[in-house]
């Protein structure tokens, strides 16, 4: 989608691709009724990954989240 849809609001579902509103079993809360009113797009995103033990993040992680890694 280019830039020029982005600008008017409220954004319509039809802004979107159909697979992002349709697949709704994931969610805890009903698909809103109304337009959208704003929108958020991923674009020149870096995920970057360090290994970091356990323990040492469990430092930083509030107690009542469970820390998930990768192969357990």
């Amino acid at each position: 989608m280019g830039s020029e849809a982005m600008v008017g609001l409220p954004y319509t579902q039809n802004d979107f691709p159909r697979e992002a509103v349709s697949i709704v079993d994931h969610r805890p809360w009903p698909v809103p009724s109304g337009p959208w009113v704003m929108r958020q797009s991923w674009h020149d995103l870096l995920f970057a990954h360090w290994p970091v033990s356990r323990e040492v993040l469990a430092t930083q992680v509030p107690a009542d989240f469970e820390i998930d890694s990768l192969d357990g």
